[in-house]
């Protein structure tokens, strides 16, 4: 009990930080105690968008009813609230904002506190929002291979001039959400785009190896960085294969394809308990570069997904003891040399360790390793106006930025790992977490 108490008085501090120096802007700068743009998806409050199912879970129903209320008003004024003439991310305006009104809408068709029902009930404005954003995300899948544009404007499309090359990840990452929606309104175009991006990708996988590459030209479909690996530019193409084959068992092809390119990273990939980039054609067999990344440690938790709970196990163990020595999970950390990798001393406040080590407890029935990272998070990121990413797990230095994840995921997966009781638990409630820590109920 004190230990939620102490996650939910640290999520008020950042989330009234955003609101008392950053709002209705998308981001908090923590250090100069302002808000800002966050780059790839300038969207008007984001943050607030992100961290609506978080409200939820730790039982502020209250604010929770409140943030929807803004939303709403913020609808009408603007006529349209995602009537924004921003160029932004597919890929981070898919997994924050339609993800987050995802998991917001679901959570509200949950029910609340019997003295919110007598006074307010939820009318679907959430899923009105997800159609517009829905509709404004489409023109980026008009490609040759289907295979979607990075970026899109809001308003105008897809800009003038906008590159043709797109991430793994990135265009990889959006079946999920995008099902949801089909599912939601019964319009199936939005599942469609969502599975031909993936299966554009899958089918240009290597023949020898099965492996993927980090970058894809989304006409031709010609890879243009062949370098493989499951962190950056990667994770999350493997984790929603995996995630979209569990939740919609019947299209059977996504766990076909996982498990594909997954026996395929075992393979060709793996050296010990660790995954560093090789070569899409020649796998570890032409060298793997020895460089652990803090996305990568999503992994213990797809493997708990898997049921290979000791592979999981060694993993976590594997990463923690790097995050031991810093306190913090670097960016970039060399395991030979056992140090950080020049330049990748950066800490963004990532949730993903947290994210392994609250379903790998959740499995085993464990007492969780995540008391030192409350307090470490607390006692070298805290400011007076909100939590600070890291800009060097050695020195300890700040860096002027508050993501909107570590109210989404960060917190949320630290409150979780403590709270058994917790409406997510329900047995066989059958809640399944997007890559940014949103939840989605199986929908028959």
């Amino acid at each position: 009990e004190e230990i939620r108490i102490k996650i939910k008085s640290m999520f008020k501090h950042a989330y009234d930080s955003y609101f008392y120096n950053a709002f209705p802007l998308g981001n908090l700068k923590p250090l100069s105690c302002r808000g800002g743009k966050f780059e790839l998806s300038r969207i008007k409050m984001l943050t607030l968008i992100d961290s609506l199912d978080t409200l939820y879970i730790l039982n502020n129903h209250t604010e929770f009813v409140r943030g929807i209320e803004r939303l709403r008003e913020f609808d009408v004024i603007n006529e349209g609230f995602f009537r924004q003439d921003e160029n932004v991310s597919v890929f981070e305006t898919n997994i924050r904002a339609l993800g987050g009104l995802i998991g917001a809408h679901f959570l509200a068709d949950e029910g609340l506190d019997v003295n919110i029902n007598d006074i307010w009930e939820y009318d679907n404005i959430l899923l009105k929002l997800m159609i517009d954003l829905g509709d404004r995300l489409l023109p980026a899948f008009n490609t040759p291979t289907g295979i979607p544009y990075g970026t899109v404007n809001l308003i105008h499309g897809v800009p003038a001039g906008e590159t043709k090359i797109a991430s793994l990840a990135g265009a990889g990452s959006l079946s999920l959400e995008m099902e949801v929606l089909s599912r939601l309104t019964g319009n199936g175009v939005y599942g469609r785009v969502g599975r031909k991006s993936v299966e554009g990708l899958w089918r240009r996988r290597n023949a020898e190896t099965g492996l993927v590459g980090k970058h894809v030209d989304v006409s031709t479909g010609h890879w243009v960085e062949s370098v493989s690996g499951i962190g950056s530019n990667s994770d999350s193409f493997f984790e929603y294969l995996l995630k979209y084959s569990i939740l919609f068992p019947e299209h059977s092809g996504f766990w076909i394809m996982f498990q594909d390119v997954w026996s395929g990273v075992e393979e060709h990939v793996k050296v010990g308990v660790w995954y560093g980039d090789v070569d899409m054609a020649r796998g570890n067999k032409g060298g793997s570069r020895t460089r652990f990344e803090s996305l990568a440690s999503f992994l213990p938790g797809l493997q708990v997904l898997l049921g290979e709970l000791g592979e999981a196990s060694k993993s976590l163990n594997a990463f923690y003891a790097v995050r031991s020595k810093y306190n913090f999970l670097p960016e970039r950390f060399d395991y030979e040399a056992w140090d950080v990798e020049g330049g990748g001393g950066q800490h963004p406040l990532r949730p993903e360790i947290y994210e392994s080590a609250y379903l790998l407890g959740r499995a085993l029935k464990t007492i969780n390793p995540l008391e030192d990272a409350i307090r470490d998070i607390d006692k070298y990121t805290r400011t007076p106006c909100g939590f600070a990413s890291i800009e060097n797990v050695v020195t300890k230095k700040l860096a002027d930025d508050m993501p909107s994840y570590f109210l989404s995921e960060t917190l949320k997966y630290l409150y979780l790992a403590f709270d058994d009781d917790n409406k997510i638990h329900d047995k066989g409630a059958g809640w399944i977490f997007t890559t940014e820590a949103h939840p989605i109920k199986w929908l028959p």
